[in-house]
């Protein structure tokens, strides 16, 4: 059934956001169907890491205008994790400003749309756009800690980018385009520079497509991992049930006899085991939720889990314990990170009494796709081999 375009109306004036706007667009690039389905599931409650996200982004852009926005973050009255986010946040924008002449233009919180692409119901707000005569930059701030988030291939990034960069039959030739992520909770900090038919491709093509297919009578469905991580209709979409019934039903045959399965089965097996584990807290809290609303869940009920004791007063209650106790009453003063003390104090970095104090050592092996970031392990007798080539043995 096609879309009704009163309800998007409606549902994009109740939450000052477009339907189709750049946050969206990956999982519409995947499901063209999830529009239709999230419309008919309604909005979606706002969540305290979204809250979280929407201030540190505040502060961020409240700090870039300033003189010396470091002086001005430090004067705030804010949580010192918070505070060394926001401050790396600030670090990479001034960064990637220095790489422009010295007329170039840094505009924050800059609304637009791809009407210049004949796209005018994909409009969002870009969180840095920074121009000069030779470069573009759009940067999107990141501070959620859960999903890494990379610049390539990142339709809400290109979107942004096309909002920064209106269509041009001829690009000039003498133009970079570059898009990034800005992600200080997860250290990432990611760069990508878009070729211009890239951007073309990406817009006029695959986004173009995506929208017309979720417009059409019969929109196909894709469920994934990402598509469905944030769709507010998951709980409800039959697609979506079948194929994690389907990868279920691949976790138990493999379970039964694992010796004798080849490696490459066991790739298709990790890729259900994801899609599974991200639709298990869902279910979880879809349970919880049916429970809580007087429905019956076959099985399954809820009971009241454990709780610490609390003061009934919390002042009255540790003025109590600190005069009984002494200094046991108090916890151990607890030091802050490396990163954070390099972030209040911008000059550590280059004193070598500080740096001579400290090594990075190598985290645990990850497990990651082939496709994500960072440089493979080698082991076995490759792996012996670089080490020795790096002095390591």
């Amino acid at each position: 059934m096609a879309l009704d375009n009163d309800q998007i109306k409606a549902v994009e004036a109740a939450s000052g956001h477009s339907v189709f706007g750049s946050s969206s667009l990956p999982r519409i690039i995947d499901c063209p169907a999830s529009v239709g389905e999230e419309l008919k599931a309604g909005l979606k409650p706002t969540s305290i890491f979204a809250a979280k996200g929407t201030e540190l982004h505040a502060w961020t852009e409240k700090a870039l205008p300033q003189a010396d926005p470091y002086a001005y973050i430090h004067k705030q009255d804010i949580d010192i994790e918070d505070m060394t986010y926001i401050l790396d946040a600030i670090a990479y924008v001034q960064k990637i400003f220095e790489l422009h002449p010295s007329d170039a233009v840094m505009e924050l919180e800059l609304g637009g749309s791809l009407a210049s692409y004949g796209l005018p119901e994909v409009y969002g707000t870009m969180d840095v756009v920074i121009r000069s005569r030779y470069r573009t930059d759009v940067i999107d701030h990141k501070f959620g800690h859960g999903v890494a988030v990379y610049a390539k291939e990142n339709y809400q990034l290109v979107s942004y980018l096309g909002m920064a960069v209106p269509f041009e039959a001829v690009p000039p030739s003498d133009h970079e385009l570059y898009v990034h992520i800005n992600q200080p909770p997860l250290n990432i900090y990611d760069e990508w520079r878009v070729d211009w038919d890239v951007m073309y491709q990406m817009i006029l093509g695959d986004v173009t497509d995506a929208i017309a297919q979720a417009r059409s009578d019969n929109p196909p469905f894709g469920p994934t991992v990402k598509a469905c991580k944030f769709c507010n209709a998951n709980m409800g979409c039959a697609p979506r049930h079948k194929a994690l019934q389907k990868q279920a039903a691949l976790v138990q045959e493999m379970a039964r006899n694992p010796s004798v399965v080849p490696n490459e089965k066991w790739a298709a097996f990790l890729e259900a085991a994801e899609s599974l584990k991200s639709a298990i807290p869902q279910v979880e809290k879809y349970a919880v939720s049916e429970i809580q609303s007087g429905n019956p869940f076959p099985g399954f009920k809820l009971i009241a889990g454990r709780a610490n004791r609390k003061f009934v007063d919390e002042e009255a209650g540790q003025k109590f314990m600190a005069a009984r106790l002494g200094r046991k009453a108090y916890k151990p003063q607890e030091y802050i990170t490396l990163a954070q003390a390099e972030k209040l104090d911008k000059d550590l970095k280059k004193n070598d009494d500080w740096n001579n104090l400290i090594h990075k050592p190598q985290g645990k092996p990850k497990l990651v796709k082939e496709s994500a970031k960072g440089t493979a392990l080698v082991y076995g007798t490759a792996g012996i081999m670089d080490q020795i080539a790096k002095g390591e043995l």
